[in-house]
């Protein structure tokens, strides 16, 4: 097996560690997310709360090295425990095939950033900063106005994402960094979404016609919620940006907010992924 490994990822330092780590007694997790196995390691503490253990979590680097990682280690005798998460993505709309295995999940939503954003956490984050009392916190944040208003323009650039994908345009889409399309006070840049319908025009004219089409078709297939379908890192660099807005001094920046949500988003949301693992450990 390792000769067969070396052949296969001379260069992938991250899923060598996998040969060498993975432990046939305790769940050993390969996520997509490459330099941010602490935050699985927490979260799957406070999900796994009976005392299953982690053995390690592998990034691998992307969907396709995951699903090379199941190849080796997901079916092996000598390293049976082994689980594996992807991001949902697109797959869905776009009909990828996927690995259908008990222990290979994809996730629901679009990443896990993607569960991450709660506005029952927000008021908690910003109460300190704000050296207020939660009501008015509340009150100065007005959450909901800034979500009426970012959750439909992040509908249309992920539409306009699945057509550059759906369509094979070859154009730059999801890898656009999410500061593209945001302002400084985390509000919609219209300005940028302007320039992303024209190149996309370049190569399909008729796009902005489509844009309805697809969010309705998006709409059908994942739920009106658009954190199904919309990139959870766009979400919470909008709203860090946002927050930062209410604040006379200093800022909000997105990894210290990141940091706070993974710490206390409703854990529930991913029942069902612990519902999966318990399931793969006790067939196992």
């Amino acid at each position: 097996m390792k000769k067969d490994f070396d052949l296969v990822y001379s260069d992938e330092a991250l899923l060598n560690r996998a040969l060498y780590l993975a432990s046939p007694t305790k769940i050993n997790i390969f996520v997509e997310d490459d330099g941010k196995e602490y935050r699985y390691e927490e979260i799957f503490e406070r999900l796994l709360s009976d005392g299953v253990k982690i053995s390690c979590i592998f990034p691998t680097g992307g969907k396709q090295k995951l699903e090379e990682a199941y190849g080796l280690f997901g079916k092996s005798k000598e390293y049976e425990k082994c689980f594996f998460i992807a991001d949902g993505d697109f797959d869905k709309a776009l009909k990828r095939g996927q690995v259908n295995a008990p222990n290979f999940v994809y996730l629901q939503k679009y990443n896990i950033e993607s569960y991450l954003v709660q506005e029952s956490c927000i008021a908690k984050f910003m109460r300190p900063k704000l050296r207020k009392q939660i009501d008015e916190t509340i009150n100065i944040i007005n959450y909901k106005n800034w979500e009426s208003i970012i959750a439909p323009f992040f509908k249309t650039v992920f539409a306009l994402h699945f057509i550059v994908q759906n369509e094979g345009l070859g154009i730059k889409n999801v890898d656009r960094k999410p500061p593209f399309f945001i302002t400084p006070k985390g509000l919609p840049n219209k300005e940028n979404l302007d320039r992303y319908i024209k190149e996309i025009e370049v190569s399909f004219p008729n796009v902005e016609k489509e844009i309805s089409s697809t969010i309705e078709k998006l709409e059908y297939i994942y739920g009106t919620d658009s954190t199904n379908f919309v990139c959870g890192k766009y979400y919470i660099e909008s709203l860090a940006r946002y927050l930062s807005s209410k604040l006379s001094k200093g800022k909000v920046g997105y990894d210290e907010l990141e940091r706070f949500l993974v710490s206390n988003f409703d854990i529930e949301s991913l029942a069902y992924i612990r519902d999966r693992l318990y399931s793969y450990i006790s067939s196992n």
